[in-house]
């Protein structure tokens, strides 16, 4: 098999991509209760999915496994400890789809910032 062959039959379906970042304790949800000295978070920097595969719901499983792996990380004592999870929603396409997951929560009045606590992740 030629290497232009393999290059046409494999597709990325779906991709996410996560971050470590800290973030002030004022910018999140019930900042009484947090450290005065800024807190680490995980941001979901990228969740992409291939549009052929739209309206299948890779969407959400893709999700559900960035996740899930965030609260691994965070959980594991050789892992990054988190807080919680930051996504930054591109668009209001974006933002429709993150609304129907319970868990997230407007992380500043811009509504296009979200967080979900790490405790709100652990039955996923």
């Amino acid at each position: 098999m030629h290497w232009k062959d393999i290059q046409e039959k494999s597709h990325v379906a779906a991709y996410y991509t996560l971050a470590h970042l800290t973030l002030g304790r004022k910018k999140l949800p019930n900042p009484s209760r947090l450290p005065r000295y800024p807190v680490p978070v995980i941001l979901l920097a990228k969740l992409g999915i291939d549009q052929r595969f739209h309206r299948q719901g890779l969407g959400a499983k893709t999700l559900m496994h960035a996740l899930r792996h965030a609260y691994q990380i965070s959980c594991n004592p050789r892992g990054i400890p988190a807080l919680g999870i930051v996504i930054d929603v591109l668009d209001q396409d974006a933002l429709i789809f993150y609304s129907c997951f319970d868990f997230f929560l407007p992380l500043t009045n811009n509504p296009m910032k979200l967080f979900a606590p790490m405790e709100s992740l652990e039955t996923l």
